[in-house]
């Protein structure tokens, strides 16, 4: 919730904004967000920089959407006063979540923040006759910094493979050696790809119910970046849904805008269609790969689900989907644990998903639930003139 109130206190040359933790207990730090227009128009610059209660400049962002972004952390019943002051030039700031689009990896989307790594599959999927269908998860262990560029862009670089094709004229061991060293479906200490999605909705999807089926959409067919941190990343793709008798034009197609904020386990997601005539079920949710605990909770919108992940001893992910004004039903069907919305041509589906591994500070279901049930307490934030 954001609340804009006019009083000051802070000179002409600043902009105070204050963030309250209306909760009953203490949340890390996190991304808040305020409208910027108010803000800029105040102090008379497009550029600007954020300070603490302390007077030490933090992180900012300022979004596609005109909304400043910035990391704020309160004890539980507590306040915290930041300050905007005019600049110069605008500012740089390490980046805390990132991504891009790898066309020598079948146009996949790959994005991160300090904590979990997404992958949603690209165009080149189609044409490949690949059929996954959901999002893709990378386990992360804690780093300092973004590092999926260093796996999915090395590994689209021509220059690697010829590093590659070099050794393996010398020697195909070493050349083997080396490639092994690109894998991500290894854990060579920064984390691993080790989820299964296939022809699931994957780690969270969203899809329409078709009759008695969920209408899988196969892969993105545009994906446009829209904010690229550092604090904030945002995307939206589109998804063509095809009628069996016609595979060249449309039947109607999918917008799903996604976010992905530093500091969070989850991403935020909107979803909508066009050219959808009738009302129909949307499901979101996760493929059930065995029986490990799930917990379904409806009228608080929250899913959880403790993934096995493939292969031996790369440990559980925690799935977990939260639905804000809680989910018409949940069920499992179709083998996915869902959460079920009526859906009407014109509405949006708007949603949180994501995932936490058993080898990060949270390392049990237990811990899991608990974090997504405390997940939608949301700080306040006043702009005080």
């Amino acid at each position: 919730m954001t609340a804009l109130l006019l009083n000051s206190s802070c000179s002409r040359e600043c902009v105070d904004i204050t963030v309250t933790n209306t909760s009953g207990r203490d949340i890390g730090p996190r991304c808040v967000e305020v409208p910027a227009g108010d803000i800029l128009s105040r102090i008379s610059t497009q550029h600007f920089y954020v300070v603490d209660g302390e007077g030490n400049e933090i992180p900012s962002q300022l979004t596609h959407d005109s909304m400043l972004v910035f990391m704020a952390s309160v004890p539980a019943g507590g306040c915290g006063t930041y300050s905007i002051f005019p600049s110069d030039s605008a500012r740089t700031y390490e980046a805390v979540t990132g991504g891009n689009i790898y066309e020598r990896r079948l146009d996949d989307l790959v994005w991160e923040n300090d904590l979990v790594g997404f992958r949603a599959y690209g165009p080149g999927t189609r044409r490949e006759g690949l059929r996954y269908y959901g999002q893709d998860l990378y386990l992360k262990h804690s780093t300092p910094g973004l590092i999926l560029e260093s796996l999915y862009g090395v590994e689209s670089d021509p220059a690697t493979w010829a590093k590659i094709d070099s050794l393996r004229a010398i020697n195909s061991a070493l050349a083997d050696e080396f490639a092994s060293t690109l894998n991500y479906n290894i854990d060579h200490g920064n984390g691993i790809d080790c989820y299964s999605v296939g022809e699931t909705l994957g780690a969270g999807s969203a899809a329409l119910i078709m009759g008695d089926t969920i209408a899988y959409p196969w892969c993105f067919e545009q994906a446009r970046i829209l904010d690229n941190g550092p604090l904030r990343f945002t995307v939206e793709m589109l998804y063509h849904h095809y009628s069996e008798s016609d595979t060249l034009v449309p039947h109607f197609v999918e917008h799903r805008l996604v976010s992905l904020d530093a500091a969070s386990h989850l991403n935020r997601s909107r979803v909508w269609f066009e050219g959808l005539e009738s009302p129909a079920n949307i499901v979101a949710g996760f493929p059930r790969h065995d029986d490990s605990p799930a917990c379904m909770r409806p009228e608080k919108g929250i899913i959880t689900y403790s993934d096995p992940t493939e292969g031996a001893n790369n440990g559980k992910a925690f799935l977990g989907l939260y639905i804000p004004g809680g989910a018409d039903s949940m069920e499992e069907k179709f083998g996915h644990i869902l959460a079920v919305r009526n859906y009407a041509p014109g509405d949006t589906l708007d949603y949180y998903w994501g995932f936490a591994w058993d080898r990060s500070a949270i390392n049990n279901h237990v811990n899991w639930l608990d974090y997504m049930e405390h997940f939608p307490v949301s700080y306040t934030v006043a702009v005080n003139d």
